[in-house]
Parts: structure tokens; sequence; C-alpha cells
């Protein structure tokens, strides 16, 4: 009786111990998951700051060329749909690339 119980204790020290095993692996799983996603959604918004990056830098040139059309004095599609002055229209859009 006194075997049959130390074997049945040796048994569950055994499992208690491989649970606790499989425990800490399944944590480290699941450690490893969250930091994956929190991997992903970091290229994600750098690829989102990017774009926006790119965009903005596309409206400062777009903004500089309608600088330099107005200085010379070419009529543009913008300038046909305003009642601003040159002078208005340049230092408008000047303060606009100063807020991008």
């Amino acid at each position: 009786m006194k075997e049959s119980y130390e074997a049945l204790n040796n048994l569950i020290r055994h499992e208690s111990k491989e649970i606790k095993v499989n425990f800490q692996l399944l944590c480290l799983f699941l450690m490893t998951i969250n930091f994956v996603k929190a991997f992903l959604q970091a290229i994600e918004q750098r690829e989102k700051y990017h774009q926006m990056r790119e965009k903005l830098h596309e409206k400062i040139k777009s903004d500089t060329k309608q600088i330099q059309k107005i200085t010379e004095g070419k009529t543009t599609i913008k300038g046909l749909f305003t009642t601003k002055s040159k002078d208005q229209q340049i230092a408008d859009t000047e303060k606009h690339i100063s807020e991008v």
C-alpha cells in the first residue's frame, strides 16, 4: 500500500512538472505571437508614415511650382478661379507650404 502511494505521489509530481513546463511554453508562445503582432503593426505604421511624408513632399513641390508660375505671370487653373492678387496668392501658397 505504501509503495503504491509513493508511486502515485511520484506520478503526480512528474505530471505536475510536465504541466508547469507546458504552461511556460504556452506563455512563451503567446508572448512571441504578441511580439510579432506588435512588430507587424510597427511596420504598418512606418509604411503609413512614409506614404504621408511622400504626399506632403509632393504637395510642397506642387505649391512651389505654383508660386513659380504666379511669379512668372503665368495663368494657372487656381488663378482663374480666384479674385486674389498675385502677391496674395503667393503669400497664401507660401503660408500653406510653411504649415505643411
